[in-house]
């Protein structure tokens, strides 16, 4: 292979070497070793430079190829010299000049023994070509932070939308947020927006940081603000020197960056949650409600005269929940969580009448106690009988089936007495109310699984149909033990006694008639008598419910018969047979078969189902668990999102006078400081440019020993690097 010209390099004072470059077609090195030839331009050179290369020790024989070594000592001639070769296109091969300039690679002292040996006499390339520079090219677009400033341009837009979704999930129903079959909260939405923004906001800070380095750098600094500038993109940093009163734009920066990240907490609690919302709702349902009452479903063999008939389970176990107050439950499909709706049943309409009866017993005759004849007795008596006999309080009732022809006139009438003045002359109130059984039309209620009657306290019906024929029983026997389980008879008389100095009173408990519903009732026929003048009444009765005594400053009841009152409850005592109707109506519809046997079987019970469910429309709403968001935790998070934003856009100020895209990688830092080992390259080469060209040149951080120089600790070429010794000192 035909070699090019050789040149020898300028030696410096410390230690004189040799550059042999040979030009061939493919771009190469030319390896120096002792068997190679001189040419007529090596014996040219300078006396210093012969006897420099006589004064150096014989090279290293060993075989194999040529290691390329960038930053080998001339002063150790073991192993060929290599230079990096340009490409032919680029740069022309030409003789150099006798004293022109030479890169300055220094020397690395070390042991060889950890590295190939070369391999002499090859002339081949051992190392890829130097690229071509790349100018100094400022300018406002050339040079635009795009990723920086997008990043910034995205946190702007995640705060809009982390807004966006806070005010959709406002006043919306939790469960209408989801994914598919996943439910998906909007504090889910904000989470990762709020990551996403953390993110970009910290990547915004380091680009922008990068550009302020390298602008303060260009502009003239010390190297104690570059490390200022390059530490207070730390928080740590930052914290140590607003805390030292040493902040800079950087620092700012950092710590409002910082801050901003509050932002997430802060759209977390803007969003609350209200179980309280209202969904309004409606349509039309299906109710199941019997339109009149069935002897089958109240009394087992009712024409028995051994058994004489008794309640059914399933109409005492009605009775039993509705006197405890329990809820009816009944489940309709499609309605929504609370409906009204209107549905015929079962009941009563009222019809009422109110009377008056007077007392006087503010003077008792004192000639009553020592009457000298007969007709003063006589008189006493008609007068403790009549006017100083009143009737206080009392509730019962009677039936009008017997003087009555037609079944729909029949009645159940309820009466009521009671005394409203507190005084002992006065008016006692007689109020009289007749139920006649039918069928009525019902506003209902169906929320939380439960129907119940919508407007209690009404007397009148809406809907009145009385020409269905109903069994006499229900008035004769079923409807008045029912009462008198609910509301057990009782009356309360005052009345002088014998001597007429004192009053008394007498308070009766009527047991409920029939025998076969004798066991449905606690209470035994009982009176109470008590002649102590200003007794209280303590009895544990419907009496004591109504009772509304006087009281004193003080809260003591005052204590004279005359001065006790009642309230009327008949108003009560209706509302209940209503509802009770409509609670025995709604269980009926909705009952197994079975518990009409054997008055009925299957097929007759399924007729009558037919006609049972009833198709009405409704109105309601939905109770829905609502989202509310709170504006004011929403504007304070947006201001502190944008906090961060705006303290990071000043460190971009200048990105126009930057020459390429910078980093603050160690690699472009390295070169911009001059280190050895990127010496000959390009002074305007980013990181990836010196990992194309250098990248597997392999390095170590270690002592580094030079022939002649002072030991010192760096980051060298892996071969001529030492571990450091415990104590050692290095320049």
């Amino acid at each position: 292979m035909e070699y090019g010209r050789s040149y020898l390099r300028p030696a410096r004072e410390e230690d004189d070497g040799i550059s042999i470059l040979s030009a061939h077609a493919q771009p190469s090195y030319h390896a120096y070793h002792p068997g190679h030839s001189r040419t007529s331009s090596e014996d040219s050179q300078s006396s210093r430079t012969s006897v420099a290369l006589a004064s150096l020790p014989p090279p290293l024989e060993s075989p194999g190829g040529v290691e390329a070594s960038l930053f080998e000592s001339r002063a150790v001639l073991s192993r060929p010299y290599q230079a990096p070769v340009a490409y032919e296109s680029v740069t022309p091969f030409r003789p150099a000049e006798q004293h022109g300039p030479k890169p300055d690679y220094e020397a690395l002292a070390g042991s060889t023994q950890d590295r190939e040996p070369p391999c002499y006499g090859s002339n081949e390339l051992f190392e890829p070509p130097r690229r071509t520079k790349h100018p100094w090219q400022p300018g406002l677009w050339a040079r635009f932070p795009w990723w920086g400033m997008g990043s910034l341009l995205c946190v702007i837009s995640l705060t809009g939308a982390s807004v966006a979704v806070l005010l959709a999930s406002n006043g919306s129903a939790v469960n209408r947020w989801q994914v598919g079959n996943y439910k998906v909260q909007p504090q889910v939405y904000v989470s990762v927006l709020t990551l996403l923004m953390d993110a970009l906001l910290a990547f915004g800070l380091a680009d922008g940081l990068t550009i302020r380095f390298w602008r303060q750098a260009m502009h003239g600094t010390t190297l104690r603000a570059l490390h200022d500038t390059y530490e207070s993109g730390f928080f740590y940093g930052a914290l140590s020197r607003m805390l030292q009163l040493r902040l800079n734009v950087v620092a700012i920066a950092c710590l409002l960056v910082a801050l901003s990240a509050a932002r997430g907490p802060l759209f977390q609690r803007s969003s609350t949650v209200d179980d309280h919302g209202l969904y309004n709702n409606t349509g039309s349902v299906n109710i199941s409600i019997a339109s009149y009452p069935l002897v089958g479903y109240f009394e087992k063999f009712p024409s028995n005269p051994q058994t004489g008939g008794s309640f059914t389970p399933e109409i005492s176990s009605v009775i039993k929940n509705f006197s405890a107050d329990l809820p009816f439950t009944y489940t309709s499909m499609g309605c929504g969580d609370y409906c009204m709706a209107s549905v015929k049943g079962f009941g009563f309409k009222t019809n009422c009448s109110t009377s008056e009866q007077s007392f006087d017993l503010l003077s008792l005759p004192e000639d009553c106690s020592s009457c000298p004849d007969k007709a003063c007795r006589t008189h006493c008596v008609y007068l403790a009988q009549s006017q100083y006999n009143a009737n206080f309080f009392s509730v019962g009732y009677n039936t009008n089936v017997a003087y009555t022809s037609s079944p729909q006139n029949q009645a159940l009438t309820l009466t009521s007495v009671f005394k409203a003045d507190s005084n002992c002359k006065g008016n006692v109130q007689i109020h009289s109310c007749s139920l006649y059984q039918g069928v009525v039309e019902y506003p209902v209620i169906l929320t939380n699984g439960t129907i119940q009657r919508q407007d209690k306290g009404q007397n009148t019906s809406q809907y009145w149909n009385n020409s269905i024929p109903i069994d006499e029983a229900f008035m004769a026997r079923y409807w008045p033990t029912i009462f008198s389980v609910l509301f057990p008879p009782i009356s309360i008389n005052v009345s002088a006694n014998e001597d007429m100095l004192t009053l008394g009173y007498t308070k009766c408990i009527t047991p409920s008639i029939g025998n076969w519903a004798t066991a449905q009732n606690s209470n035994a026929s009982s009176c109470s008598t008590n002649s102590t003048a200003n007794q209280q009444l303590a009895f544990n009765d419907l009496s004591t419910i109504y009772a509304t005594p006087l009281v004193d400053e003080n809260g003591f009841e005052i204590g004279t018969m005359c001065n006790l009152t009642w309230k009327d409850p008949m108003q009560d005592m209706i509302d209940t047979m209503q509802s009770l109707a409509f609670h025995i109506s709604v269980a009926m519809a909705t009952a197994n078969d079975s518990a009409f046997l054997p008055t009925l079987n299957s097929s007759a019970v399924e007729v009558y189902r037919q006609s049972w469910t009833q198709t009405v429309p409704f109105q309601g709403y939905n109770l829905l668990i609502l989202y509310k968001t709170n504006s004011v935790y929403v504007g304070i998070a947006v201001l502190v999102s944008m906090v961060g934003v705006f303290a990071v856009l000043p460190l971009y100020d200048g990105w126009w006078e930057l020459g390429r895209t910078a980093s603050l990688s160690p690699l472009e830092l390295a070169r911009a400081f001059s280190a050895p080992l990127l010496e000959g390259m390009d002074g305007n080469a980013g990181a990836e440019y010196v990992v194309v060209e250098r990248g597997a040149l392999g390095v170590r951080y270690g002592a580094v020993e030079r022939y002649a120089e002072e030991k010192r600790l760096r980051i060298e070429e892996a071969g001529r690097v030492r571990a450091p010794w415990q104590g050692e000192l290095f320049g």
